[in-house]
């Protein structure tokens, strides 16, 4: 009670131990626009670090759009290291226009509770498009320090 569950070890360590799994659901933010969308709740399931999220955004309308677009209100915080900068899945993607290049790329910010997207073969971020019935789908994983 209270120690988790060892796997893969003949004792128990605390490198072998997973002590925490949960899900839920979570609130999602907008930066770089007025984003009023159907759906305002992505979901996670946290194994240990590891945390897997996903989101729809069903239809939305965009106003405002400028500067660098993201998702806000991830679960967890980020851990802080290059290493969780790991690529997201992007679908259904029409908050950028229906570009094929730009916002279909996006990666966890490092400390944040924050996905960035940019423009694929660029560093650069990307910006949504104003507009009515636009839509999203993305989900990620990455590696939290709780």
């Amino acid at each position: 009670a209270g120690h988790g569950i060892c796997l893969g070890a003949t004792s128990a360590t605390a490198a072998n131990t997973l002590n925490d799994y949960e899900e839920g659901t979570f609130s999602v933010g907008f930066a770089g626009a007025t984003v009023s969308a159907a759906n305002g709740a992505g979901s996670y399931t946290k194994i240990g670090r590891l945390v897997h999220w996903s989101y729809y955004s069903g239809a939305a309308n965009i106003s405002s759009a400028s500067g660098a677009a993201s998702v806000t209100g991830l679960p967890f915080t980020v851990r802080n290291s290059a290493a969780s900068q790991s690529p997201n899945n992007i679908a259904h993607n029409t908050f950028f226009g229906g570009s094929a290049t730009v916002g279909m790329q996006a990666y966890p910010g490092p400390n944040t509770t924050t996905i960035i997207f940019n423009t694929v073969g660029t560093a650069g971020a990307s910006t949504m498009v104003n507009g009515n019935t636009k839509y999203i789908m993305i989900s990620g994983t990455y590696f939290t320090d709780l």
